[in-house]
């Protein structure tokens, strides 16, 4: 009596746990950003000369950083020409 409530038990799981869900249930793939995959930046080439520009003229990389909306850090990559190198 009780193996069959046992197996019984387990049917009723696989048919729940393994059973193909309706197409509304299933949920839309989302890409992952991959490290070397294109994303978009928040700076544009102008944005890169003007914080180069700023950081010239004294300003601090917190400053400039809060203006643009990204961190001290990028800044101090654009800055020392870490990233947008290509940008003069």
């Amino acid at each position: 009596m009780e193996r069959c409530f046992v197996l019984d038990a387990i049917r009723q799981f696989e048919r729940i746990e393994f059973s193909p869900r309706p197409p509304s249930s299933t949920p839309e793939p989302t890409l992952k950003k991959s490290r070397f995959g294109k994303r978009t930046s928040k700076l544009t080439p102008e944005a890169v000369r003007e914080i180069r520009t700023a950081w010239a003229a004294g300003e601090s990389t917190a400053d400039i950083a809060a203006r643009h909306g990204v961190s001290k850090i990028a800044v101090s990559h654009v800055v020392s020409r870490r990233s947008w190198s290509d940008v003069r």
